[in-house]
């Protein structure tokens, strides 16, 4: 998992955590897709949307019972700040807001920066029908 990745997990933790929910688990399954997804966006390969995300959710190799989808670009803040302000944004946007606060219990986190500098993150967060251990 890269810093960019786990910093992202661990405020997308501190606010579940905050309103009583547990913490998500890592899945190495969502985050190969996450990371994909957001370098076809970077690369212009794809679309800066949740359009294919049930696809994006069926190729992860795992079971998924309930899924979310939250996406983030850049606009001007450095690598560093990304993670905070992606996750401030997804906290005062009522669908994204839902999503971080639904019931899940693993999450994929993906990024990947634009020849222009921009960065894009893909969060991928679900319920699977199976052990962590199988992850």
């Amino acid at each position: 998992m890269a810093p960019l990745e786990l910093e992202l997990l661990d405020l997308t933790n501190g606010f579940r955590e905050e309103n009583g929910l547990a913490a998500l688990r890592w899945h190495k399954g969502l985050a190969g897709v996450a990371r994909r997804h957001a370098v076809l966006v970077a690369e212009g390969r794809a679309p800066f949307s949740h359009s294919g995300a049930p696809e994006r959710f069926a190729s992860c190799g795992t079971r998924c019972i309930n899924v979310a989808e939250n996406l983030a670009r850049s606009d001007g803040f450095d690598r560093k700040d990304l993670p905070s302000a992606a996750v401030a944004g997804w906290c005062g946007s009522e669908g994204h807001r839902r999503n971080l606060l639904g019931p899940f219990d693993c999450c994929g986190i993906g990024w990947a920066a634009a020849d222009s500098g921009a960065i894009f993150v893909t969060q991928l967060l679900a319920l699977v029908g199976e052990p962590a251990d199988s992850w």
